[in-house]
């Protein structure tokens, strides 16, 4: 013999508002209907913005009047200036001033290095009394060659990266 399953109590509630607060609320809910059910404004009719005063008209013709008698000291630079950098010597990486004004200082910058460094190698070679031998030569070449390559690989990065940016 089993048991059956226990009985469900099911209850209910029931809540409403405040009995003072009924009054208004129910009124509330009435003059939010009259709203949807006829959405224009019917509290009032005329313009609901203030007029201007005759300062602030004066004022606004003066901006106005500046604006259209200044405008070609303003605009004719603003489009010389677009016309500049969206031309072909800006957009192109190979011709862009700027793109080549970097690779050029990292390359100066790569070049720095090397002539303390062939200081160094000369000096080197005229303390050991192989001045001008092919040890030095071999050395000079490999500094020049290690400072040719930093300035290439620099150029090489900053090109690509304008490239890759959307500048050509």
């Amino acid at each position: 013999m089993s048991k059956g399953a226990p009985a469900t109590t099911v209850s209910e509630s029931k809540s409403e508002p405040w009995l003072e607060a009924q009054p208004y609320l129910k009124r509330s809910y009435s003059e939010a209907e009259k709203l949807f059910d006829a959405p224009d404004p019917s509290y009032y009719s005329g313009t609901s913005q203030a007029g201007f005063t005759a300062d602030q008209l004066a004022s606004q013709a003066g901006v106005r009047d500046f604006a259209s008698a200044s405008k070609g000291s303003v605009v004719n630079p603003a489009l010389a200036a677009y016309q500049y950098g969206t031309g072909s010597s800006v957009l192109d990486v190979a011709n862009n001033p700027y793109v080549k004004s970097m690779a050029s200082q990292a390359a100066l910058d790569a070049y720095a290095g090397l002539a303390p460094e062939l200081a160094g190698i000369r000096g080197g070679a005229i303390q050991s009394g192989g001045y001008g031998g092919g040890r030095q030569g071999i050395a000079e070449g490999a500094a020049l060659t290690g400072a040719v390559d930093a300035a290439n690989r620099a150029s090489a990065g900053i090109y690509s990266q304008a490239y890759g940016q959307g500048l050509c």
